[in-house]
């Protein structure tokens, strides 16, 4: 998957989005998504590095808790080949409810 693919993904979802984190002062009325690579691991194995796994995290930030919405984010991960693990809290900075989904994704270079 290419970052630009990943990109058409979240834009798919249909909710403002940003890389990271908006700023207080720019911050969307919610629902709206954060996205970032938080991680990841190489596939090595023979003396080689086949793969670099990255380790994408999608947070959704609402003001109520909409197990519908959640499922239709999982479900346009699935869409995209991707499975998902997931965890929810109350953000007490925001006053917000976060859905926080996590998944492996093998990001290619965009331009090969």
């Amino acid at each position: 998957m290419k970052t630009t693919d990943v990109k058409t993904m979240i834009e798919s979802m249909g909710l403002p989005y940003t890389y990271g984190f908006f700023p207080e002062h720019a911050r969307p009325a919610p629902p709206y998504l954060c996205f970032m690579y938080a991680g990841g691991r190489d596939f090595y194995a023979d003396g080689e590095n086949y793969k670099v796994i990255d380790e994408l995290h999608l947070l959704r930030y609402a003001p109520e808790v909409d197990l519908h919405a959640d499922r239709r984010i999982q479900k346009t991960l699935n869409n995209f080949g991707l499975s998902c693990r997931w965890e929810r809290w109350f953000d007490t900075d925001t006053r917000l409810w976060v859905t926080e989904f996590i998944t492996d994704v093998d990001i290619e270079d965009d331009d090969d």
